[in-house]
């Protein structure tokens, strides 16, 4: 891949450094340093969606006009008058945006918890107002009661668990956990909560923070029309290290609670469907990333560790979901 000739894409001037950074699991990322300025270019790795790159673009350009306390990215045009450059020999799209200023948060502080939580409130407060039909020539990424079809190159996760590297006892779990799933969506009152657009993949991976306060929020690629609570789930226990993790005593996940309500209130119903959300959300990305592997885009290793990842929330929630409700409804009030 020559990353040169898709940087000339754009105007950018004399490019001085091209580095790969560990900027999150599903595309390629890289800092592109120039002799005015700094910027990133990421190359979609895992999907050559157009319609989903320019959906993610729009949703960007209306958050670019809410007046929002943090910073969101904005995708550069470039000279062929677009923002997006995609390859004529394998179809990989490719966009660059400036480089926003600031590091990821630290969850397991009270502190920056509560600022994180509070950041995510006020952006689905702006996304709330999107109306549920707007880009929809574009149409739109699946919902995470969609999990099974979470990845367009899935179209049968059972049988693909059943020659995944690991043990019969753990594919076991993972059917289960499939089948109990669909049950709960099927005759839960899941889809009476409201919906609205989420971000999709709100982690510590796509926060940024200066000094203790929110800058920037990145990433909108899985940006879709979900229940209202789903982002909250995320932002608890649906990254790579859940924020029980961080902290056993659940102080860090009260917080980023408390933040959130402070912008965006939830009623008790939305509340007590977190523990589920959060499974729903691990479900979908054992999913995206069980695609990637059968791609060859993540190693058998990997592949392990995300099967471990999803197994290990189960059995935590299983314990101590009545503990992980309570806290969360104590924050909210």
């Amino acid at each position: 891949m020559d990353l040169k000739l898709i940087c000339n894409t754009w105007d950018i001037g004399r490019i001085i450094e091209i580095r790969e950074i560990n900027q999150g699991f599903m595309n390629k990322t890289y800092s592109i340093i120039t002799e005015d300025n700094s910027y990133i270019l990421r190359i979609y790795e895992s999907e050559s969606d157009i319609t989903k790159v320019r959906r993610e673009y729009l949703i960007l350009e209306y958050l670019s006009n809410c007046q929002l306390s943090f910073e969101v990215p904005t995708f550069i045009m470039n000279h062929t008058g677009d923002y997006l450059y995609q390859s004529s020999e394998n179809g990989t799209i490719s966009i660059l945006m400036p480089l926003l200023k600031g590091i990821n948060p630290d969850l397991s502080d009270a502190k920056q918890a509560y600022e994180a939580g509070k950041a995510l409130g006020e952006l689905n407060k702006a996304l709330s107002r999107l109306s549920e039909d707007v880009y929809k020539d574009l149409g739109r990424n699946p919902a995470y009661d969609q999990f099974r079809q979470f990845h367009p190159l899935i179209k049968g996760i059972d049988k693909i668990v059943d020659h995944l590297p690991t043990s019969i006892a753990k594919k076991h779990e993972l059917h289960k956990i499939f089948q109990q799933l669909d049950k709960e969506i099927d005759n839960s009152y899941y889809h009476l909560l409201g919906k609205q657009y989420i971000h999709g993949d709100y982690t510590s991976g796509n926060i940024l923070s200066i000094k203790g306060k929110i800058t920037g929020i990145i990433d909108f690629e899985f940006c879709c029309y979900d229940v209202r609570p789903m982002d909250l789930a995320i932002a608890l226990g649906g990254g790579p290290t859940a924020l029980w993790e961080m902290d056993q005593s659940l102080t860090n996940i009260g917080m980023l609670t408390k933040g959130y309500v402070s912008v965006t209130p939830l009623t008790e119903n939305e509340l007590l469907y977190i523990p589920f959300l959060i499974r729903l959300r691990r479900a979908a990305m054992f999913v995206y990333f069980t695609a990637r592997y059968v791609k060859g885009l993540d190693s058998e290793n990997w592949m392990i560790g995300i099967i471990d990842w999803i197994l290990a929330s189960e059995a935590w929630l299983i314990d101590n979901k009545d503990r992980l409700i309570d806290k969360i409804i104590q924050q909210s009030r």
